[in-house]
């Protein structure tokens, strides 16, 4: 597949990638208008604060999920957060660090960079972050299914992403990489890494949702994370919460969740 034959310029469009090195990425707004190498170095030398959580997690991990997850402990309520973690605070879309400047209290940041992309400032001075993974090959069929109808993205079979995806692994640095360099961060003693596997927070999600706010250090009684638990179930999610993502479907479709299962 030829990217040039199939540029879009509406500023929605997920696809043609944008290359930078050995890599590609999604076409965010704020890579088209700066270009990747300007837009990875101001995320690199943003001063994030103290307070500040950096939700890491490769493409189709949970996400969403999380940080609905985290957004109910930080803001001590079981409502849902107005957009989520596409729009508000993610990195690879944030132009100016302007526009985030006068939120206050703890701001929730999210990517899908890996570790050596991330703020400077935060990993020197240990802040926090939470880094999610998910199986190899449920993230992929998800990840698969997650692009078909997206603005700009052409239709691809299974064997044609199976060549360009997964063998090439080369969109966000690549999913071994990634997970290659967060691994790696977490066997760190300095770093302050809440490391948590999708599968893991699916089977048992009271432990793990508890132990992510004993990492966050914010209150909690075991009715408040027992509705955490009901409100940030799969169903509940996908019948409730405002998905950002129809936006970019050329037939306006619900498609960030699916399935939400171990053994997609």
């Amino acid at each position: 597949m030829d990217p040039k034959s199939l540029s879009v310029e509406d500023p929605r469009a997920t696809y043609p990638f944008i290359p930078y090195k050995d890599w590609v990425f999604l076409p965010t707004p704020a890579i088209r208008t700066k270009g990747p190498e300007k837009h990875f170095q101001d995320i690199q030398d943003y001063e994030t604060r103290e307070t500040d959580i950096i939700l890491c997690s490769s493409q189709k991990s949970g996400t969403h999920w999380v940080h609905e997850i985290m957004s109910m402990l930080m803001k001590q309520t079981t409502e849902y957060n107005s957009l989520g973690p596409w729009w508000e605070l993610n990195l690879e879309y944030l132009r100016q660090p302007e526009e985030v400047k006068n939120i206050t209290g703890p701001r929730i940041f999210s990517t899908h960079l890996p570790y050596s992309f991330l703020p400077r400032k935060h990993l020197d001075n240990g802040y926090k972050l939470v880094y999610l993974n998910r199986n190899l090959k449920d993230r992929y069929v998800s990840l698969y299914n997650f692009f078909q109808g997206k603005l700009g993205v052409p239709k691809w079979t299974w064997a044609e992403f199976f060549d360009d995806f997964i063998l090439e692994d080369n969109l966000y640095t690549g999913w071994f990489n990634y997970t290659k360099e967060m691994t790696a961060a977490t066997k760190n003693k300095s770093n302050k890494i809440f490391s948590v596997m999708y599968e893991d927070l699916l089977i048992d999600p009271k432990k793990h949702i508890t132990d992510l706010a004993n990492f966050l250090e914010v209150p909690y009684t075991d009715e408040f994370i027992d509705d955490i638990v009901i409100k940030c179930s799969f169903k509940n999610l996908k019948d409730n919460k405002l998905n950002v993502c129809s936006i970019i479907d050329t037939d306006k479709k619900s498609t960030l969740f699916r399935k939400g299962i171990i053994g997609d």
